[in-house]
């Protein structure tokens, strides 16, 4: 027997109703064992007869076995969609949350404790991060693709904002962390930070004690090429950190993006390293991407990975992505190259027979 609200019903049979809506609602209704659900919107509004009591018609008692939901938004807006999810926060059953093409920029303030794994891709105020954060004891995967193009706030959580939020409350238990950061506009390489703030922010993510996976912008952890050029110049007394600094001792899968001719050479250093002593001894995979194709030649890649399978390490890399900074410091000849070409710079592509011994 259903037990639902009077609306419910009255939308199940009224002529003007979404029987969709309506329909999805009784079926859930008669999956009491359902573990994951995935929600498709067109809307920028969660249908109530969809929601959890006390905020829709759904019964509490009926989902008590869902431990993953996603929530995706599928509409033809530009505009990243935010959506009243808390109800669903609420199920203590829930362990998984993925939402795609959202805004979360409302406060939290609910107790999430059950969450371990959470994926946004979009943005969110730094009032519903702190919210999250605080109240996920045993977070485990954190993802977090920021999109600042599509939804532009001021109390915008940032990625910097991220990872120090994640620091202080998730250091005990985090084991999987991607930060990304997407723009279609053109940037200079201190686009993302003002280079004070760069210099005085903490790269290190040493403070996780069982980070096994990390997919991340490299300037998050390494800054970029004119961070370094600044320090290397002495304007700032501030050294820009390595990467064998910065990376956790239980890291064992490693993905940087948007990599500069800096983060190369902390890559060659890296598998130098793994050659002469026994550094991130679980590490068994490192991929680049988005890299700066006139500085990773053939050469680096081969040398890289002949050095990585000597300590049974993969490494690979993936050029899908458009380097997205234009700064440079002295020694990169990218801009150089470019003024005296007349067409647009040529792509490189490697195989493996290219990169191999």
């Amino acid at each position: 027997m259903l037990d639902l609200d009077k609306p419910f019903w009255n939308g199940l049979t009224s002529r003007n109703g979404d029987s969709q809506i309506s329909l999805t609602a009784v079926l859930l209704h008669f999956l009491p064992k359902l573990e994951e659900l995935y929600f498709e919107l067109w809307d920028d509004m969660f249908p109530t007869n969809l929601l959890p009591k006390p905020d829709g018609a759904l019964l509490g008692n009926i989902l008590t076995n869902l431990q993953k939901l996603r929530i995706e938004f599928t509409g033809r807006s530009t505009n990243m969609v935010d959506v009243w999810i808390a109800p669903w926060l609420r199920l203590p059953s829930i362990t998984t949350f993925e939402a795609a093409s959202f805004s979360i920029d409302y406060d939290l303030i609910l107790d999430v404790s059950n969450l371990t794994s959470f994926d946004l891709n979009g943005a969110m105020s730094s009032s519903a991060l702190d919210n999250i954060l605080e109240s996920c004891e045993n977070l485990k995967s954190f993802r977090y693709q920021f999109e600042p193009n599509i939804y532009q706030e001021e109390d915008t959580a940032t990625p910097d904002e991220v990872l120090e939020g994640l620091r202080e409350h998730a250091g005990k238990s985090l084991e999987s962390l991607n930060v990304r950061y997407y723009s279609n506009n053109e940037y200079s390489d201190n686009s993302q930070w003002d280079l004070s703030d760069a210099l005085a922010y903490d790269f290190s993510l040493c403070c996780f004690e069982k980070l096994k996976y990390l997919e991340i912008d490299s300037p998050f952890i390494v800054g970029t090429d004119q961070h370094f050029k600044e320090s290397h110049e002495g304007i700032s007394s501030k050294i820009v950190p390595r990467l064998l600094e910065v990376l956790p001792p239980t890291i064992a899968e490693l993905r940087l993006h948007a990599c500069g001719m800096y983060i190369q050479e902390q890559i060659g250093e890296l598998a130098r390293a793994r050659t002469a002593r026994p550094v991130y001894p679980n590490l068994r995979f490192v991929e680049i991407n988005s890299f700066k194709q006139f500085f990773f030649t053939t050469s680096f890649f081969r040398d890289a990975r002949r050095r990585f399978r000597k300590t049974n390490v993969r490494f690979e890399y993936d050029n899908s992505e458009e380097y997205p900074f234009e700064g440079f410091y002295e020694g990169d000849f990218t801009v150089a190259r470019n003024a005296f070409m007349s067409h647009e710079p040529t792509r490189f592509f490697f195989s493996d027979s290219d990169t191999d011994d």
